[in-house]
């Protein structure tokens, strides 16, 4: 993942399974991020990182992904 040079987060690892849970991870991980008193910046990396994690399975629950996973991605975003 990176931040291309219009600002937009683009990735060149990953294929798209299914996104039909990513606005959902992304909307619970800026939420849950904000509630932990994280900054904006961080709050925004874990949404990205969460929406991404999502669209690599299928389904709405079943893809959302954990707390773990989402730090991990997030961490390589920063």
């Amino acid at each position: 993942m990176f931040i291309n040079a219009q600002g937009s987060w683009a990735s060149d690892r990953h294929s798209t399974i299914d996104t039909v849970g990513a606005g959902d991870a992304c909307t619970a991980a800026i939420a849950a991020a904000l509630d932990r008193d994280e900054d904006v910046p961080q709050a925004v990396r874990d949404c990205v990182a969460a929406g991404t994690l999502a669209c690599l399975r299928e389904g709405a629950q079943d893809a959302a992904p954990a707390r773990e996973a989402i730090a991990r991605l997030a961490a390589a975003l920063a």
